[in-house]
């Protein structure tokens, strides 16, 4: 099916894109230009709801862009007398069913849910304030919900809008995973504006403030590599993950001597699980059984006063003239 472009459209065009729900579109725009066509078509937006608006689905479709978007209108079908939302919850084949451990959030304590997936070829038509004749959309839905859930209690319950091919459930699979690694760029975001601080930054130009972006980029990549492994918990994997893979050796060392004080450097390094929980107390962090998990501020401070010890050993092997 050819869909006409957006940008031919009559004058309701201009007012999608003088509105917010726009930065979906131009975002998706200014990735077309800086990648070439393989690179593209290699690439997936991943977006929650936010960024269900049918001229944004319209144009991934016309441009041939994958997406996985998380529906937040029950829209109707155009080849079927109900709406998208019903289609999928009176879908019986259930493809597979997978567990999903849940993390606690705010007042929401940590579980594993026992979820259930389905899948459906969409036809949705257009909403109907955009007017007559406009297409409809064809997309792949997937149904991802959550059963034995006590009913006082919200179930998990993600209806997927893509792109992908959805024939097999190995298919289905990865749009599912594609949709739970969402999760990662929001901690990632945390990490970069709460942990970095990177939205507290003051500089003279903006030349020297996208630098410093883009360093606090890098360390908030590691700061959540480290916070990862912490909340994998002491399992056998996360123990066997040795903290070199993240810290330079003079890192892990000086976080060594400052956090067991007398007790000599291991042969190797130590793992990550413990490295994570050092920067925590070096930052202010009380270890203890009623504190819960460290925040971003914590680790930040902890990582901060690192790299102040760690820049004066360098300093130090220097003046006494070691390589």
């Amino acid at each position: 099916m050819t869909l006409p472009t957006v940008r031919s459209m009559n004058a309701s065009a201009s007012a999608y894109e003088d509105k917010e729900s726009y930065k979906w579109q131009r975002a998706s725009e200014c990735l077309a230009q800086r990648l070439d066509e393989p690179t593209l078509a290699r690439t997936l937006s991943v977006c929650d709801r936010e960024s269900d608006i049918y001229e944004y689905l319209r144009y991934k479709l016309e441009q041939k862009q994958r997406f996985v978007v998380r529906a937040q209108s029950d829209r109707v079908l155009s080849d079927q007398d109900r709406t998208l939302f019903a289609a999928l919850q009176s879908q019986e084949d259930v493809l597979y069913e997978s567990p999903l451990e849940i993390a606690q959030r705010g007042g929401r304590a940590a579980r594993q849910a026992s979820l259930r997936v389905c899948a459906l070829n969409l036809s949705l038509s257009a909403p109907a304030d955009r007017g007559k004749n406009k297409p409809a959309l064809p997309v792949n839905g997937v149904r991802v919900y959550e059963v034995g859930q006590d009913e006082s209690k919200a179930a998990l319950n993600w209806v997927l809008l893509t792109s992908e091919a959805i024939e097999t459930v190995e298919q289905v699979k990865k749009i599912v995973r594609y949709y739970e690694l969402r999760w990662r760029i929001e901690e990632y975001h945390k990490a970069w504006k709460s942990g970095v601080r990177a939205e507290r930054l003051r500089q003279h130009s903006v030349a020297n403030l996208e630098r410093m972006l883009t360093i606090t980029a890098f360390v908030a990549v590691r700061l959540l590599q480290l916070r990862e492994q912490l909340q994998q918990g002491k399992s056998v994997a996360a123990v066997g993950i040795s903290c070199d893979k993240i810290l330079e050796c003079d890192e892990w060392q000086v976080l060594w001597l400052a956090d067991r004080k007398k007790a000599p450097l291991p042969a190797s390094p130590p793992p990550t699980v413990w490295a994570c929980l050092a920067i925590a107390r070096l930052g202010g962090f009380l270890d203890t059984k009623h504190t819960g998990q460290p925040g971003w501020d914590t680790l930040w401070n902890g990582w901060l006063r690192l790299q102040d010890r760690v820049e004066g050993r360098r300093l130090a092997r220097e003046m006494s003239g070691e390589m």
